[in-house]
């Protein structure tokens, strides 16, 4: 039980990390309308993943299986992230976003 919190642990700071992206990766008139669906996803994910261990820990009889079932989504979001997602470290947001240049 207890690796399966500090995996846990370890996959919810990709909160954070993924929270950087939106500012960096969309144009100043849809930055705030693009992080307000991550967030909202967020939530809706974090929401569902309750349920889905409550329902999986009754058909297992536990919550260690139900909650590595569980962990394979931020696996995949990690993956997605360091495979597909740019790096904008050391990035001017003017070039990620050039149509945000000031005329």
């Amino acid at each position: 039980m207890w690796a399966s919190t500090v995996v846990g642990t370890a996959l919810g700071s990709l909160t954070v990390a993924l929270g950087v992206y939106g500012p960096e990766l969309f144009s100043t008139r849809n930055r705030a309308r693009a992080n307000g669906l991550i967030v909202t996803l967020g939530v809706a994910g974090s929401a569902t993943g309750l349920l889905v261990v409550g329902v999986l820990a009754d058909r297992f009889g536990s919550y260690g299986p139900a909650f590595l079932v569980v962990a394979v989504g931020p696996v995949l979001a990690a993956v997605l992230v360091l495979r597909w997602f740019p790096e904008t470290a050391r990035v001017e947001l003017e070039d990620l976003n050039p149509g945000d240049v000031p005329v």
